[in-house]
């Protein structure tokens, strides 16, 4: 039985398709990493302080001007020994224009 050896086409050949197999995967590595990172969303910031009776006025108003509230935190007050809330502030943030 003969043995199988490659012959010096068949090693240039396979040379040659390693070299291309490598030189495209080199090629593709530079075009992934540019598309894995997307520009960072970057936001503004608002805080606006109401009183109770006009928080959803307010939070109305930021929503409609664009603004997401995040966060509302009452401020509280001691009245006869109860906690109540007299005012809140809001927190509210939106995308920053380019």
């Amino acid at each position: 039985m003969p043995a199988l050896t490659p012959t010096k086409g068949t090693s240039l050949f396979l040379a040659a398709l390693i070299c291309a197999a490598a030189a495209f995967a080199f090629s593709r590595v530079g075009t992934a990493s540019a598309q894995a990172t997307p520009k960072p969303t970057v936001f503004e910031y608002t805080q606006r302080e109401v009183d109770v009776d006009q928080s959803v006025d307010a939070s109305n108003d930021l929503g409609k001007q664009g603004w997401e509230i995040y966060q509302a935190m009452p401020v509280w007050h001691f009245e006869n020994s109860d906690l109540k809330p007299v005012r809140y502030v809001l927190f509210a943030k939106r995308r920053a224009p380019h």
